[in-house]
């Protein structure tokens, strides 16, 4: 809460921007890790349906959850997806959660080749201070459902999650474990906090996103010894706003 009202650094924003994060990690010497860019438009009359391939994903740059996922074209209703975007568009998303790094991003919208057409396993990096304390591994099913467990970096389970105790869901260590480490910690080096988020589809590492404000700060899914353990190791920084 404390960086989102007093560390507002441009990069934060730069890197929010699901379009211009790109340039970052290309600056990085990562455009490997990048998910394939089929176009992007500042708006929906620009998008010609037909020019797309059968599968894809249309998603806006400056937010969460602006997604549409086709995995067949010819069932995709067109008119339906120009509403949602036209909706996401004019959605300040700065607003709805005070998360203020999104309130500069240039609004466009973004297409990119479908990775797989089940949901591919994600593995998210909490990074503090260019140190990873943990990972979240999960799979945000098509179908609503919702698969979660933590990790240490030796592929230890953490249960930092309420309930996790419970949850029978188990993750095989990827083989290269050892590189999504490395890229997590190159990437999160600029800031106090970030979380670093992969996709791995057939043993190749993909980008997702740099998260800055976790469920807007907001992790009523987590133990509070889990929250404690982040807030001993972040090492605040000088104001920047």
């Amino acid at each position: 809460m404390w960086l989102s009202r007093y560390w507002q650094h441009p990069l934060k924003t730069q890197c929010a921007d699901k379009y211009l994060v790109r340039d970052y990690i290309k600056g990085l010497g990562y455009e490997c890790i990048l998910v394939p860019l089929i176009g992007v438009w500042d708006n929906v009359n620009e998008i010609n349906f037909s020019n797309l391939p059968n599968q894809f994903v249309l998603k806006c740059n400056h937010g969460s959850g602006f997604n549409i996922i086709c995995l067949d074209k010819s069932r995709l209703n067109e008119s339906d997806a120009r509403t949602k975007l036209n909706s996401w568009l004019s959605t300040d998303y700065s607003k709805l959660s005070y998360e203020v790094h999104y309130h500069d991003i240039p609004r466009k919208i973004i297409c990119e080749e479908l990775l797989c057409t089940v949901a591919p396993i994600e593995y998210q990096f909490w990074c503090l201070n260019n140190e990873i304390d943990s990972v979240l591994v999960c799979r945000k099913n098509y179908d609503g459902t919702y698969d979660a467990a933590s990790y240490s970096t030796d592929w230890k389970r953490l249960y930092d999650r309420i309930n996790e105790e419970q949850n029978i869901v188990d993750f095989q260590k990827p083989t290269c474990w050892n590189e999504l480490i490395q890229v997590a910690k190159d990437l999160s080096k600029p800031f106090p906090f970030v979380r670093a988020d992969f996709y791995v589809v057939d043993d190749r590492i993909y980008f997702a996103e740099l998260t800055f404000t976790p469920a807007a700060n907001i992790l009523h899914a987590y133990k509070e010894d889990f929250l404690i353990r982040l807030g001993k190791k972040l090492n605040l920084p000088k104001k920047y706003k």
